[in-house]
């Protein structure tokens, strides 16, 4: 059986969406893999990327997670405040998935950047999942 991307991103929603801190800040209805383009700010976008290879003798996956902070207004320093709470509800713990077993979570890093427009700001967090069936 193989890993389910789909259920990778459906526990990434569920745990941003319902870690309160973060919430309180970003709305949970402004978090997801897709949002439409008259979202209002901020706002946390995500995507991954999957490439097979074998971890312990078995096949396995390593999952590139993007997750991408978007503000208007306030600046790097709130990308700054929700990456910290992006990082938080993360905290090392497993996206736990049924078809298969999460044996890390690695944060890899964060990417800021001011747009174009000179309102708006983005942070890109970085991650690596490692999962096994």
């Amino acid at each position: 059986m193989a890993v389910d991307i789909r259920q990778i991103l459906s526990a990434l929603k569920t745990r941003l969406r319902n870690d309160a801190p973060l919430v309180a800040v970003v709305s949970a209805s402004e978090i997801g893999s897709y949002l439409p383009q008259d979202t209002s700010y901020p706002h946390i976008t995500y995507s991954m990327t999957a490439e097979v290879l074998p971890i312990k003798g078995e096949t396995g996956y390593e999952v590139d997670l993007s997750i991408i902070v978007y503000t208007r207004y306030k600046g790097e320093a709130q990308v700054l405040q929700i990456a910290d709470l992006v990082k938080d509800a993360l905290d090392g713990t497993p996206l736990t998935i049924a078809s298969g077993d999460c044996f890390g979570t690695v944060y890899t890093g964060l990417t800021t950047d001011r747009q174009p427009d000179g309102e708006s700001y983005t942070g890109e967090l970085s991650y690596t999942l490692f999962y096994g069936e």
